[in-house]
């Protein structure tokens, strides 16, 4: 089971942060194709009452709401949010047999400084290539073809959860980066063609994997840059979507906020949903 922590929409930087609303509909709908749960958190500080289609996915058993609760001086503002997703994700990583991650709207993950790292990790960036129904496909939509395709979503899913152990077993690294890119190439055009099978309108949309590198930087392993251009490989083959401009896969190193609760095994543990005039 894979489940994303999500939260309301806020933009800025880690100094600045602002505070827009609620759950974003474009990406709720991003949310429920790639993964099974959505935790949207709530609290006894800021509340946000669900919309009808959110009250839907709760009945539906897909949305899910930790309550954090808080007592004393709390300092009521977007730092009080990450301290909140943050809480909620160190929670079901004692799961077992679950994998959690947490859904950020910036381009660059900010966490608390008292609750994380900088420290290198693996950043698989797809722009303008994640195929993600548009915002007026119904739910039940989303859900029956989850149902119906659960074979090319699980494929995609796999490749990034076993992207890293290729990376640190394979004798030349930067080859295995190369066949992932490759194999995650082929995934996203599989998922785009089965969507169109299913007359599902979608978007192509940006997202960015922040992968917890452990043994790879343990082991002093390098890689050289990887950014590969869609026309090179194929994405432009995606179907039915007029005006695309050219898609992008990146996988690079970089420093990155890391939550200090991470072990060794928890792999991808954020994904970055940001707009495509921040390229």
């Amino acid at each position: 089971m894979r489940g994303i922590v999500a939260g309301i929409e806020y933009g800025g930087s880690a100094n600045n942060l602002q505070i827009y609303g609620g759950l974003d509909p474009e990406k709720l709908r991003q949310y429920i194709l790639y993964w099974d749960k959505i935790d949207y958190p709530n609290n006894n500080i800021i509340g946000y009452e669900l919309t009808p289609d959110e009250e839907f996915l709760l009945k539906c058993g897909v949305l899910e709401r930790t309550m954090c609760n808080f007592s004393g001086t709390v300092s009521i503002g977007a730092d009080l949010l990450l301290d909140i997703q943050l809480a909620v994700f160190n929670e079901h990583l004692k799961q077992e047999n679950e994998i959690w991650s947490i859904a950020q709207p910036t381009r660059e993950i900010i966490l608390p400084e008292n609750q994380s790292i900088l420290k290198e990790n693996l950043q698989v960036e797809l722009y303008n290539c994640l195929p993600v129904p548009t915002i007026d496909t119904p739910f039940e939509k989303i859900l029956d073809f989850k149902r119906r395709r659960n074979s090319e979503l699980r494929a995609f899913r796999a490749l990034l959860d076993n992207m890293y152990e290729d990376i640190i077993s394979h004798p030349d690294a930067d080859f295995a980066k190369r066949k992932s890119i490759e194999n995650i190439e082929n995934a996203l055009i599989d998922i785009d063609r089965t969507l169109e099978e299913s007359k599902i309108k979608r978007l192509l949309k940006n997202m960015k994997a922040q992968i917890n590198m452990g043994k790879l930087a343990e082991l002093g392993i390098e890689l050289a840059g990887g950014t590969v251009v869609g026309q090179k490989m194929g994405l432009d083959k995606f179907s039915g979507i007029v005006g695309a401009v050219a898609s992008i896969i990146n996988i690079t190193q970089t420093l990155a906020q890391t939550p200090k609760c991470l072990s060794s095994k928890e792999t991808d543990y954020a994904y970055l949903f940001y707009a495509k005039e921040e390229l």
